[in-house]
């Protein structure tokens, strides 16, 4: 059974597995690899005159039609055994394995289960077919375009989630990385901002929370012109304020006492000093000081 591996969160990769190996195939144009991504994703048949909207919008229909069948002849030539072709459509072959991260992680993302989401988001590398552009194909970038997005979204609800779930448990600096990632998806996500700032304030690092607060304003003004919120603004000085408190002292702890038992506390003093006794045993009701 002919296997096909495709990575498509961050720059795409393509593996097939066929019985004498793995194969890492050659395409002629990056529109041979766009067909082949489209119709993973989807896995419904599509019709020829769709890919040729999809890819190549502006040709003559003649042209396009040749430009499609030397595509899908390198898909052949290239993945044995991974396409069912007619003359009306083209689909991945039913009995063809494949393995897509974008399914893998979808799946796993949604899950309940926050070890799940946790290694969901790993599979996360970038955006969906970051870096993978195609001119003079506005339908295909569309199609890209809302992948992505609804891949992106999953990602940022998933470890928000997930830092929840850390918070509760007191991993204040997992929950912190899970953060930090949204952030570096949404830079402005001024409630995100807030949640960061507030851990730290609460791990005592009000230094960190306040540097937080500065990325936030400059990152505002520079992309969007505009200040911080109100809530923003209060939680940063009341963070101000925090800072400007003296350190609570940390006071040794006493150790206990036994009040009284004098007599008891002789005795066993000349017990543990005898050489002949092997073994003390105290016994009493609860709280009389046998401890």
């Amino acid at each position: 059974m002919t296997r096909l591996q495709l990575n498509l969160l961050g720059w795409p990769a393509v593996k097939v597995t066929l019985e004498e190996g793995d194969v890492v195939p050659q395409f002629t144009s990056s529109k041979v690899q766009a067909i082949l991504f489209y119709l993973a994703v989807t896995r419904q048949p599509c019709a020829r005159d769709t890919l040729i909207g999809l890819l190549w919008p502006e040709t003559s229909q003649k042209k396009a039609r040749v430009s499609l069948r030397s595509a899908l002849y390198n898909l052949q030539q290239q993945l044995p055994d991974v396409l069912t072709i007619t003359r009306k459509s083209v689909t991945i072959a039913p009995e063809c394995q494949v393995e897509l991260d974008t399914a893998v992680f979808s799946q796993g993302v949604s899950s309940d289960d926050s070890e799940q989401v946790r290694q969901a988001l790993a599979l996360y590398r970038g955006d969906f077919l970051e870096g993978f552009y195609i001119d003079d194909a506005p339908e295909f970038d569309y199609w890209r375009v809302v992948e992505r997005e609804r891949l992106r979204q999953l990602a940022l609800s998933g470890l928000e989630r997930l830092a929840d779930y850390d918070v509760s448990r007191g991993e204040t600096a997992v929950a912190l990385k899970s953060l930090r990632r949204i952030l570096s998806l949404e830079p402005w996500r001024e409630t995100i901002h807030r949640r960061v700032m507030l851990l730290l304030a609460r791990d005592g690092d009000y230094n960190g929370a306040i540097r937080q607060y500065q990325q936030c304003r400059a990152m505002l003004d520079q992309e969007l012109g505009v200040p911080p919120m109100s809530e923003t603004e209060a939680l940063y000085r009341h963070i101000l304020t925090l800072r400007q408190r003296p350190p609570k002292l940390k006071l040794p702890v006493p150790p206990p006492a036994l009040i009284g038992r004098e007599p008891e506390l002789a005795a066993l003093t000349g017990m543990l000093a005898d050489p002949a006794c092997r073994l003390i045993a105290i016994t009493g009701m609860g709280g009389i000081g046998k401890t």
